[in-house]
C-alpha cells in the first residue's frame, strides 16, 4: 500500500531564515501548478497592517485579497496611486521634463526672483527667459539667461559650466523640492506599501491573496523489487520567489489548474467624455442623472460589515477535491526567499509489474521490445505528473520515463528502455476471400472478406525468461482470433485506446514462440454493370461457388458490355467520316462562291459537294442505327438479374 511520508519534512530543508517582513506575517502558503500561490497571513487584531508587495504583484492583490475569519468585518485597502510623478507636478508650475536640465527650468519659471552667481559676481533679479545656444565658430557655446535686475537693468548671463543660479522664491523652491523628492521616490520604488484597515479584527482574523509563483514540479524514484511490487518516492521541487522568507509556514501543494487572469487594477484610467457646445459656443453639461446610494442593510448584511468569508478546510495529508488534488505537509517549513527545495511528499510500495513491450502494427520489422513499468494507483488522490528515475533492486539505475498523471485506482505504463535481450519479429499480409455476389436490376453487390494477418516471432534471452506484452492495433470493425505454440496467456482489449487488444506472451528462457493473429474484415461493393469492364466481369466469372443463373446472367452481361465497346467503335468511325464530308461540304462552298458560275471548275465543285451532302446524310442515318442499338443494349444491361 502506497502512503504519504510522515517523516520530518523540516529536517529535509535549510533551517536559516529570517523574520516574516510586515506587520502580517505569513502562515500558509498554498502553490498551484497553474503558475499562482496563496498567500495567507495572520492579521490577529490589528486594525491597521502595512503589507510590502512587490510592484509586479500589486495587481494581483487588489484583485485577489479576502479577508478570513470570526471578526472579518468591513476593511478597506489603501496604496499610492500608479503615478506618483504626475500627480506631485500637477499644482507644480514646470513639468518632470522641466527640471532635467537648467535650461528648461529657468525657462519654466518667468518671473521668478533668483540671484546669478559668475566670475564677474552676484547679479540678482527676476527671469524674462532662456535664449538657447547660437551657432559657434569657436570655443564653447550656452544658453543665455535674460534677467531683468533689481536696479531695473535687463542683463543676459551665459549659463556656462561655472554659473550658479539661486531661487530666491521660496514657494517656487518648496514645489520644486516636492518635485524632485517624488522623481527620486518614483525611479527608486520596486515595493509598494499597502496599507490594510479593519474594522473589527479578532485574534483568528486571517487575510490571504495569490500571486504569480513558480510552477511546482514532481520527480519520482522507484525501485523495482519483488514480483508485483514497486518502491516509490514522489518528491516535489520548489522554489520561493515571493520576495519574502518562509519561516515556520504551511505549505500546501495542490495540482488543480484554475483559470488564472491579469488585470491592471493599479493603473490609471480615464474616461472619454463627449463635449456639445450650444448656439453661443458655450460649453452646456449634461443634467447629471440622480443616483440613489444603496445602503448596506438592502444588500443583506449590517451596514458597515462585509460579508463573512469563512476559510476552507485543509487536510493534514492528501486530499481528492472536486476540482484538484492538495498534499499538505505534516511539519512546518522554513524557505528562505530566492532558494530551491526538494522533498519527498510520497513515500511507500505499490502494486507494479515491469513488462517487455512491443506495439505492433508497422507491417514488417525487426527489433527489440521497449521495458515498461505498469503500476497501479491505489491511493484515494491522483499522482500528478512528472519526470521518473527508475532503479533495479540488484542492478541499479535502469532508465528515466515520463510519469503520467494517475486517478485513484487507475493503471498507468512508462517506457524506461529497451530490452535488449529479446529479439522480435513481425511479419504482416493481406489478402481477399471471396464471400459471393448477387446480380440484379444492372447491378452486382460484391461480397467479400478482407483478411489480414500479423506474425509475431518472439524469443527470449538464453538465460532468462519474459513477460511480454504484445501491443496490437485491430482493422476498424475486424474479428480478431489470436493462435500461438503456446506462448499466449491472454488477449484482452487495451482500455486505454479503443481499437487495441494486449496479447502476454510468457516466454520460457531460451525459446522461440510464433504468435498469429488474424483480422477478417466482411465488406460489400455496389457496382454498375454499366461502368466495369469485360475484364472485370470475367473476373467474377472465376469465384467459385458461382451459381449457375448468376453464371449465366454475368455471361449476358459480358456479351452486352462486348457488343457494346464494338458499337461503340463503330459510332466513332462514323463519326470520323462524317467529320471529313462536313469539312469537304464547307470546302466546296467557299469555292464555289468565288468560281465563274458555267465553268468547269464550278461544276467541278458543285458535283462534290452533292456527293459529300449524300456521304453526310448516309453516314448520320447509320449513327442514328447506331446508337438505336446501343440504348437497347444498354437497357437490357440495366434491367439484368437473377431469376
Amino acid at each position: 500500500m502506497l502512503k504519504f511520508s510522515n517523516m520530518a519534512v523540516a529536517a529535509l530543508m535549510a533551517a536559516a531564515s529570517t523574520a516574516a517582513a510586515g506587520d502580517a506575517p505569513i502562515q500558509a502558503v498554498t502553490l498551484f501548478d497553474a503558475g499562482v500561490a496563496d498567500i495567507k497571513r495572520a492579521a490577529g487584531e490589528e486594525q491597521s497592517l502595512t503589507l510590502k508587495v512587490p510592484l509586479k504583484d500589486v495587481n494581483d492583490v487588489l484583485k485577489s485579497l479576502v479577508v478570513q475569519g470570526s471578526g472579518a468585518g468591513a476593511a478597506r485597502i489603501v496604496l499610492d496611486g500608479s503615478s506618483p510623478i504626475e500627480d506631485a507636478f500637477t499644482t507644480l508650475p514646470v513639468s518632470p521634463a522641466d527640471i532635467q536640465n537648467i535650461e528648461r527650468l529657468l525657462k519654466a519659471l518667468p518671473g521668478t526672483r533668483v540671484s546669478v552667481t559668475d566670475p564677474s559676481g552676484v547679479t540678482g533679479g527676476r527671469v524674462l527667459g532662456v535664449s538657447p545656444a547660437g551657432n559657434c565658430t569657436q570655443g564653447e557655446c550656452h544658453a543665455s539667461l535674460h534677467l531683468i535686475t533689481d536696479e531695473g537693468d535687463v542683463a543676459r548671463i551665459p549659463l556656462a559650466a561655472d554659473v550658479r543660479v539661486k531661487i530666491l522664491d521660496g514657494a517656487v523652491r518648496e514645489a520644486l523640492s516636492t518635485g524632485v523628492a517624488a522623481v527620486a521616490g518614483a525611479s527608486r520604488q520596486k515595493v509598494k506599501e499597502i496599507t490594510l484597515e479593519l474594522t473589527d479584527p479578532k485574534p483568528d482574523t486571517t487575510i490571504s491573496y495569490v500571486v504569480p509563483a513558480p510552477i511546482w514540479k514532481t520527480a519520482y524514484r522507484s525501485v523495482l523489487g519483488a514480483e508485483g511490487e514497486v518502491s516509490l518516492q514522489a518528491w516535489a521541487v520548489i522554489e520561493n520567489a515571493t520576495g519574502e522568507d518562509w519561516s515556520d509556514i504551511s505549505l500546501t501543494l495542490s495540482s488543480g489548474a484554475p483559470k488564472t487572469l491579469q488585470s491592471d487594477l493599479h493603473s490609471r484610467k480615464w474616461a472619454v467624455r463627449d463635449r456639445y457646445e450650444n448656439e453661443d459656443g458655450g460649453p452646456v453639461f449634461a443634467k447629471a442623472a440622480r443616483m440613489e446610494a444603496f445602503s448596506a442593510d438592502s444588500m443583506g448584511f449590517a451596514a458597515g460589515m462585509a460579508p463573512e468569508l469563512m476559510a476552507a478546510e485543509v487536510s493534514a495529508a492528501g486530499h481528492e477535491g472536486a476540482l484538484a488534488t492538495r498534499f499538505t505537509f505534516p511539519d512546518l517549513i522554513d524557505l528562505p526567499s530566492g532558494k530551491m527545495m526538494s522533498v519527498p511528499f510520497i513515500a511507500g510500495s505499490m502494486d507494479g509489474h515491469h513488462y517487455s513491450v512491443w506495439t505492433g502494427g508497422a507491417g514488417e520489422r525487426k527489433g527489440a521490445p521497449e521495458l515498461q513499468l505498469v503500476v497501479t494507483n491505489d491511493l484515494p488522490v491522483r499522482l500528478p505528473p512528472g519526470i521518473m528515475t527508475i532503479h533495479d533492486a540488484e542492478t541499479g539505475y535502469a532508465g528515466d520515463a515520463a510519469f503520467p498523471m494517475i486517478a485513484p485506482g487507475a493503471t498507468g505504463s512508462v517506457a524506461f528502455g529497451i530490452d535488449q535481450k529479446t529479439e522480435v519479429s513481425e511479419v504482416a499480409g493481406l489478402e481477399t476471400r471471396e464471400a459471393g455476389l448477387v446480380v440484379s436490376g444492372g447491378t452486382v453487390l460484391l461480397k467479400d472478406v478482407a483478411v489480414r494477418s500479423t506474425r509475431y516471432l518472439v524469443t527470449a534471452p538464453k538465460q532468462e525468461s519474459r513477460e511480454l506484452l504484445i501491443e496490437h492495433p485491430l482493422q476498424h470493425g475486424a474479428t480478431p482470433s489470436v493462435s500461438a505454440s503456446g506462448a499466449v496467456h491472454s488477449v484482452e482489449p487495451d482500455n486505454s485506446r479503443p481499437g487495441w487488444v494486449m496479447i502476454r506472451v510468457e516466454l520460457p528462457a531460451g525459446e522461440a514462440h510464433e504468435i498469429s493473429v488474424e483480422e477478417q474484415l466482411p465488406r460489400e461493393a455496389l457496382h454498375r454493370l454499366s461502368d466495369v469492364t469485360p475484364a472485370e466481369i470475367l473476373d467474377w466469372m472465376a469465384w467459385q461457388g458461382l451459381k449457375r443463373a448468376q453464371h449465366e446472367v454475368l455471361a449476358r452481361a459480358l456479351d452486352i458490355k462486348t457488343l457494346l465497346e464494338e458499337l461503340q467503335g463503330k459510332r466513332e468511325a462514323l463519326l470520323e467520316k462524317r467529320g471529313a464530308a462536313i469539312e469537304d461540304q464547307r470546302r466546296s462552298r467557299d469555292m464555289l462562291s468565288v468560281l465563274v458560275r458555267g465553268s468547269m471548275e464550278h461544276s467541278s465543285f458543285l458535283e462534290t459537294l452533292m456527293e459529300a451532302e449524300n456521304q453526310i446524310n448516309m453516314l448520320s442515318g447509320s449513327l442514328r442505327s447506331v446508337d438505336e442499338a446501343m440504348e437497347k443494349v444498354r437497357s437490357e444491361l440495366e434491367s439484368l438479374g437473377e431469376a
